[in-house]
């Protein structure tokens, strides 16, 4: 992927990956937001682009807000997922390798939606999921 937008809405039944593929997928531009079942999860594995990819250790309900802010508080990416989810990855040209994000759940995000996904918006409120750090080969458990 060198550029664009991929939104993806993956299935709920963890025998299935949102991102699914044979070989490699190397990300080097655009913005990808993928959410999912966690059983076969993968993420963009080669590249010159930062990903964030993680498991959310619980199911997610369609229509919850998943958001990563960066040190600054910046909305780099909010999905609506349409469906439950478990995993979340994301790659955008904002995302700096070896810098941590923080993920939460919830609150209220505004900004340009474009299929569910906001960037460049504001969080309020909200519950913290925790930090992850973003890198070229990401999913953490």
């Amino acid at each position: 992927m060198t550029g664009g937008t991929v939104v993806v809405a993956g299935p709920t039944n963890s025998g299935n990956g949102a991102v699914d593929y044979a070989g490699t997928f190397e990300i080097d531009g655009g913005t990808f937001v993928a959410t999912g079942a966690s059983g076969m999860a993968q993420e963009p594995d080669e590249g010159s682009q930062a990903v964030i990819g993680i498991s959310l250790g619980d199911t997610i309900s369609a229509g919850t807000a998943i958001t990563v802010t960066d040190a600054a508080g910046t909305v780099v990416a909010s999905i609506d997922p349409a469906k439950e989810t478990q995993t979340l990855v994301v790659s955008t040209p904002d995302l700096v390798e070896g810098d941590t994000y923080t993920v939460t759940f919830g609150g209220e995000v505004t900004g340009t939606d474009t299929f569910g996904l906001i960037t460049e918006g504001t969080l309020t409120g909200g519950e913290s999921a925790g930090t992850i750090e973003a890198s070229l080969s990401p999913l953490a458990p």
